[in-house]
């Protein structure tokens, strides 16, 4: 099976932690200390 993802319609480098949701992204982010996805987390 496949399928085609959606396009990339923004990309914003150096985001800062302060700038995240507070109420959901937040709180899941996971280890930043890793490199790599943060959230959503399941990419460990």
């Amino acid at each position: 099976m496949s399928f085609d993802l959606p396009s990339i319609k923004k990309i914003i480098d150096d985001v800062a932690f302060a700038d995240l949701e507070r109420n959901h992204v937040a709180p899941n982010i996971g280890d930043m200390n890793k490199e790599g996805i943060w959230f959503p987390r399941g990419y460990e």
